[in-house]
């Protein structure tokens, strides 16, 4: 997906013409638009993309499994701050018990 000739500002077109030869033609897909730097969102370009996406699996987590795992995820962050919690009073006091 690029801008054409004069109209993305930021990256020159030619170097998009270059990167698209890398990709075998039967299997690129080529979206020239002339919104410069920015995706565009009209409905037809939309569809392209879409099209363009459907060919990838999408690998998604079980709603339940992927709240359990966030749960466990905190408690475990919990704990851990908790131990260097405990670590640094420990050092703390050695220091001070050291000083006096």
């Amino acid at each position: 997906v690029f801008g054409t000739e004069g109209n993305d500002r930021q990256i020159d077109t030619g170097e998009n013409e270059d990167l698209v030869s890398f990709f075998l033609p039967d299997t690129r897909t080529v979206i020239r638009h002339g919104a410069g730097h920015i995706v565009p969102t009209g409905p037809s370009l939309v569809k392209q993309y879409k099209d363009f996406l459907s060919q990838f699996p999408v690998i998604t987590r079980p709603a339940k499994e992927a709240q359990e795992e966030d749960k466990d995820d905190k408690e475990k962050q919990k704990k851990e701050m908790v131990d260097e919690e405990k670590e640094e009073k420990g050092e703390l006091e050695k220091e001070m018990d050291d000083v006096l």
